[in-house]
């Protein structure tokens, strides 16, 4: 079959993992191999030198865990692969599986490594009964390959030799895509200086052209953390500080500061302590500068382990951690390795990694050096790389641990990508698509205080500010606010942060995503993505409490002629994107904004004045699209405001997604009316509210954006009416033309 297609279901169903295969009714257990693990004929170049162009060796079927477990008394793979599994307990539902996936590539060859990928498929109901192990080859001494095979680790404590040698390859071997050197100073983006610990003095210091530096990123959680004040900043700066502070320093930051001085750096940045943690405009100033501090810093060091910054680096000194490598010997030639969960799955798991403030921290450092419960990995814009794996080499481009690999388990090859979730991309990636994928990553994490909602992300944003030239209200990109506006909670109960506008995603609490900008549900694609959304009105921004207001700059809808040194390009896949010639690789998701001359660029953004429809109408929770529900984000019909009359069904009109809160509140046909209001035309209507052969038949933008508001003040004869966001959804633009009536609405 060639590469180039896609197997026939025929094709595949020969080569999954449940295919038809003739086992001995009793082992040989005289051997060291089972049946199964026979049959695969493994030898040291079954991992080895597999050509690109070839396709993979088929899946292997091990059985139920339960049999895997009992072959176990005789058979060295299958006590590997239990060894893995001591914690499954559903051992008669889980089938294991020998998974071949593609691992290390080097520059310039046609080959790869291979990894034995053992998992098993999801269970009807979705649960995976047994994590993921990856087996490779054991050769701690180098006899047969010093790369892609497994590494002995220091079972007792931190390889520090291993974590310098990686800081100084990197260095070496990928310069500046992995460290920006350039010389920088803080007064060059407004702020007067950066602090920071001096390792040598013992004490902080403040500088305006910082000096090589490491960061530290890590959990506060429930410990006392040691903080500069206003009240201790002058003491801070005396030599030997650091010393007399002792204890009162959590061991995860004395563990940091160990770490830097063994890599050889004088200079430590720790938000608790480089930050004045009671004055408010020095914490806006370092703020602000977040993404600059992260990006630029020699090294992040980030402390994954544990919740508390009490909890410190497992196996900072001898004894300090008990590592286990479980090992199966199969022959002279061959001894494989379980190894440890690579960086990336072992991070997601830990708690540092449900943290707001600790994303933009991981997404901006260019390189970073995490401590998990048990062991450290190194990644940067090049490598992955781990205590018990050698992958480090000039010409490597790509190894497993830097792939998602989904496995499809049906005979079909498996989806393999880069892994890029925790990067924020801006080389040839239109910025609304990676603006929307950040914002939806980032809203999920949990926080201490909720008015950190927009601090915690700032970084990501004065990126976006600073490579795009965009302008943010409130976290929303002002050049596309009308579709900035069209987000949905995802998260079951949500609460209103009030130092945000509701407006905002920032204004409430828990996860948010955006419609998917590809997905044109039945209508014919638009190269031009912004055009999904046409404006009715023009939004206004008001200063609350200075009651000066200046309207939204975006682009000119009707006039859409590019500036003298702009140009469009189509990407693959249809999307119209732009960009300036002299930077071809920042694409722009709209053509650049008109800019209003009129208004007062420089009031705080609370309010949003609209001159607007608004309207009554009903709610239903009989949704009329084809996906399947989800409770954390109902979706509900909107129906007339009055009900038919006897004999008649009612009329569906639109669709609308709320959080969790309303599924338990309002079920049926809810005869409680509520108000909406029209924010924009929309192209058509999304997979939420009906599906692709209904929405197909609908003419384009005879369907219009809406917002089910709740009034927030008494209405009265003079001003606007004042309101607070429910939710947003689509709705029929002829349900209007009877209901709807003009009027200012002010959304707070």
């Amino acid at each position: 079959m060639s590469l180039g297609r896609r197997p026939t279901k025929s094709e595949a169903s020969k080569k999954a993992w449940h295919r038809p295969m003739d086992w001995p009714a009793e082992e040989d257990k005289t051997k060291n191999l089972c049946s199964r693990h026979e049959s695969m004929n493994l030898s040291r170049g079954s991992f080895a030198a597999w050509p690109i162009n070839k396709e993979l060796p088929l899946d292997t079927p091990f059985g139920i865990l339960r049999s895997v477990r009992e072959r176990a008394t005789f058979c060295v793979l299958c006590r590997l692969i239990s060894q893995a599994a001591e914690d499954v307990v559903d051992a008669d539902r889980a089938d294991i599986i020998g998974c071949w996936v593609r691992d290390g590539r080097l520059e310039g060859k046609e080959t790869t490594s291979l990894r034995l990928r053992v998992t098993s498929p999801p269970l009807v109901d979705g649960y995976n009964t047994y994590q993921v192990c990856d087996i490779v080859p054991y050769d701690p001494d180098g006899m047969i390959s010093d790369l892609f095979t497994g590494r002995a680790m220091n079972k007792q404590q931190i390889d520090f030799t291993l974590a310098c040698s990686w800081v100084r390859k990197c260095e070496e071997w990928h310069g500046r895509a992995c460290r920006q050197k350039e010389a920088w100073t803080t007064t060059a983006i407004g702020v007067p200086f950066i602090r920071l610990l001096d390792l040598k003095q013992n004490c902080v210091v403040e500088m305006a052209a910082p000096p090589s530096y490491v960061c530290l990123s890590y959990v506060w959680g429930s410990a006392p953390v040691f903080k500069t004040t206003q009240a201790n900043l002058a003491q801070m700066k005396l030599v030997k500080s650091l010393n007399r502070a002792g204890n009162e320093i959590p061991r995860s930051i004395r563990d940091a500061i160990r770490v830097t001085k063994t890599l050889g750096e004088r200079y430590l940045w720790v938000d608790s302590m480089c930050i004045v943690q009671d004055d408010d405009v020095d914490k806006g100033q370092q703020i602000s500068m977040m993404g600059e501090i992260y990006r630029r810093a020699s090294l992040t060091l980030v402390i994954a382990g544990g919740d508390h910054a009490n909890c410190g680096i497992s196996g900072m000194s001898k004894g300090g951690r008990n590592i286990k490598q479980n090992i199966a010997h199969l022959s002279n030639d061959l001894s494989l390795v379980q190894l440890l969960a690579d960086g990336n799955r072992a991070v997601n798991k830990a708690a540092w990694n449900t943290r707001g403030w600790t994303y933009q921290e991981r997404i901006l450092s260019l390189r970073c050096l995490f401590f998990t419960d048990d062991t450290i990995y190194f990644q940067c814009q090049k490598a992955a790389w781990s205590e018990d794996f050698k992958a480090e080499h000039p010409a490597m481009t790509v190894c497993a641990p830097m792939l998602n690999i989904r496995l499809s388990l049906d005979g079909n090859p498996a989806k393999v990508i880069p892994r890029d979730e925790y990067n924020l991309v801006t080389h040839r990636r239109p910025y609304f698509y990676e603006y929307c994928r950040l914002v939806k990553n980032y809203t999920v994490r949990k926080m201490s205080y909720t008015s950190d909602r927009i601090p915690g992300f700032q970084a990501v944003l004065s990126t976006f500010e600073q490579v795009y030239g965009l302008s943010l209200i409130q976290g929303l990109p002002e050049e596309m606010f009308y579709e900035s506006l069209l987000w949905h909670s995802t998260t079951g109960r949500v609460k209103r942060v009030e130092a945000y506008p509701s407006w905002s995603w920032a204004g409430w609490t828990g996860g948010v995503e955006y419609p998917d900008l590809q997905d044109f549900n039945g209508l014919p694609v638009l190269s031009e993505r912004w055009r999904r959304t046409r404006p009715t009105s023009e939004m206004m921004i008001q200063d609350l409490s200075a009651q000066r207001t200046r309207p939204v700059r975006t682009c000119d809808y009707q006039n859409t002629v590019l500036p003298e040194g702009w140009k469009p390009e189509e990407m693959e896949g249809g999307d119209m994107v732009y960009f300036q010639i002299d930077k071809p690789s920042i694409l722009h998701s709209i053509p650049p904004p008109v800019r209003l001359a009129e208004g007062d660029a420089t009031i705080s953004p609370g309010g949003l004045l609209i001159r607007t429809q608004i309207a009554k109408f009903r709610l239903t929770s009989e949704a009329r699209s084809d996906r399947q529900e989800d409770k954390n984000k109902p979706r509900f019909g909107i129906l007339p405001v009055n009900p038919p009359e006897a004999g008649h069904r009612e009329t569906w009109i639109g669709g609308i997604r709320l959080s969790g809160f309303w599924h338990l509140k309002y079920k049926g046909n809810n005869p409680t009316p509520f108000r909406f209001i029209v924010l924009s035309e929309a192209y058509g209507f999304g997979p939420d509210e009906v599906g692709p052969d209904v929405a197909g038949k609908v003419e384009p933008y005879s369907v219009v954006n809406v917002m089910l508001v709740k009034r927030k003040q008494p209405i009265s004869a003079e001003g606007p009416i004042v309101v607070e966001r429910v939710g947003v959804g689509r709705m029929l633009k002829s349900a209007w033309n009877a209901n709807g009536h003009v009027t200012d609405v002010l959304i707070v």
